[in-house]
């Protein structure tokens, strides 16, 4: 019986050696993901703003211009 014990707590002691390292991997593979994801919209928005927003070019669609009807519904569908 204490053999199979000693057995046990060896094995037990490889899955925690291996486990470990494999959650804080993961953890941290996770959280780049997001960093990645969150840096993509961050630079997506500042380019629509600064591609739409140089020149006033999104108020002169608005305001002066009727023949486009909602154009910030059209922008943010095109992205």
């Amino acid at each position: 019986m204490t053999k199979k014990f000693a057995a046990f707590v060896k094995k037990l002691l490889v899955l925690a050696v291996y486990a470990v390292p494999a959650s804080t991997i993961n953890s941290g593979l996770d959280y780049l993901n997001k960093k990645i994801a969150l840096m993509f919209r961050s630079n997506l928005t500042k380019a629509l703003n600064n591609r739409y927003l140089e020149n006033m070019t999104f108020y002169k669609m608005k305001d002066l211009d009727n023949r486009i009807s909602d154009p910030d519904q059209r922008l943010t569908q095109d992205v």
